[in-house]
């Protein structure tokens, strides 16, 4: 590979993750002079979206290093159509419409490049069945789960938040380092409410079932961070049209949205090279070596760049056995599964929140569902993916996290 120029850099990157890309886009924007490397065929990194022949190479590819114990297996006799039709994102996520991915995408022009799915349908399971999230002071109303006690508190709970957010009110200095849940159990409000602003609305999977476990659940939402989430989902709502929902989807997979970030980089002038494997950081000594203080890389053909700063993606840090400033043993168990027909009929795209331990055996962390159909372009026709992702029960199996609710939910054919 012939040396690249010139030989040093504002910014180096390695990886092409999305906190990465996003990276790129902004300093190349600021215009800095950015390098930005990574090691696989594809952008992505951990964010990747990756076909069925990559999936089933997965062992072999650079994202393996951040994923554990993957396992995969086909029903009997299941008809998967053409395989080459599949995308499969290895983190799949939603966007609040009015949250700060979308915002981010419109300040760099990167939403030139992409492409979005509404998700029609928000639903949480109630311990019988899915049904609608509440999405306005209507929809409280005319839910018929929900007692008339229940209501009277929720819309009390959602004006004390608001008028909170103007500084005023009974809740006014509420909103602080305390778990959410907490909060919520405090203002009276039901087992069955708190689920779903704390998972459902607020999107959050780490907290506990109820104030009193509050204290051992680690990465549990704080009440500041639920007004935060709470009002985020408030104002994506109906964004795009009456009676559009909160949160969208990319097309054509997760990791287009690392690329749309990586394109604006190149168009200010930033460098890419990918298939570019790194042999060494070159670290300062001295003091400075206290600091993890790097000045450069040295790339696998021998060539040394050098750099006024590095960022990297964890799984950089972890081959060169940097220290990190913020590292987290933290697991999350996903599985990825290709139905013949929708979970939930209602919506074609559908984000679907099941509570701690909503089945016998399963997770003791929210699990959340998302149901994707042919039109997000990553199934062949009359083929629907459904990703699932919760905290790591066990970290040496996502199976006992999830078969308790996939075998409560879904038919698969037995062996003829």
């Amino acid at each position: 590979m012939p040396e690249i120029p010139p030989s040093h850099f504002n910014l180096v990157i390695l990886g092409t993750g999305l906190q990465a890309a996003l990276l790129a886009g902004r300093a190349a924007l600021a215009g800095k002079t950015v390098l930005h490397l990574d090691q696989a065929d594809h952008y992505g990194a951990a964010w990747s979206t990756l076909s069925w022949q990559q999936m089933q190479q997965l062992h072999a590819l650079p994202e393996a290093g951040s994923l554990l114990n993957v396992s995969s297996g086909t029903a009997a006799h299941a008809d998967l159509g053409r395989l080459s039709s599949y995308a499969f994102d290895l983190a799949p996520r939603v966007l609040y419409c009015a949250g700060p991915a979308i915002e981010a995408l419109v300040t760099t022009g990167a939403h030139h490049y992409l492409e979005f799915k509404l998700i029609s349908g928000n639903y949480f399971w109630n311990g019988r069945r899915l049904q609608s999230v509440p999405a306005g002071r209507s929809d409280v109303f005319q839910d018929r789960s929900l007692s008339l006690t229940s209501k009277r508190m929720l819309m009390r709970f959602l004006k004390n938040l608001q008028d909170a957010m103007e500084g005023r009110g009974p809740l006014k200095d509420a909103f602080d380092d305390r778990p959410f849940v907490t909060l919520l159990e405090q203002q009276g409000l039901d087992e069955q409410l708190r689920h779903v602003l704390l998972h459902a609305i607020a999107l959050d999977p780490w907290s506990s079932k109820s104030a009193e476990s509050a204290a051992s659940s680690a990465g549990m939402m704080t009440a500041a961070r639920g007004q935060r989430a709470l009002a985020q989902h408030a104002a994506s709502m109906g964004r795009f049209g009456p009676g559009s929902g909160a949160f969208l989807t990319p097309l054509y997979g997760g990791s287009e949205m690392s690329q749309a970030f990586c394109r604006v980089a190149a168009v200010h002038g930033a460098l890419y090279v990918l298939r570019q494997p790194i042999a060494a950081l070159l670290m300062d000594s001295g003091a400075a070596a206290e600091n993890n203080s790097c000045r450069g890389v040295r790339l696998d053909t021998g060539q040394e760049i050098t750099c006024s700063a590095l960022a990297a993606d964890p799984l950089y840090l972890h081959d060169f056995r940097v220290r990190e400033a913020s590292a987290s043993s933290a697991a999350v168990s996903r599985a990825i599964c290709v139905l013949d027909r929708p979970l939930q009929v209602g919506g074609q795209q559908a984000l679907m929140t099941f509570p701690p331990g909503s089945f016998p055996g399963s997770c003791q962390h929210a699990i959340h569902a998302l149901q994707l159909s042919p039109a997000c372009a990553l199934t062949p026709p009359n083929r629907y993916l459904l990703q699932l992702s919760a905290p790591a029960s066990n970290v040496h199996s996502a199976a006992s996290d999830f078969l308790p609710l996939l075998d409560a939910l879904l038919e698969v054919p037995a062996e003829k």
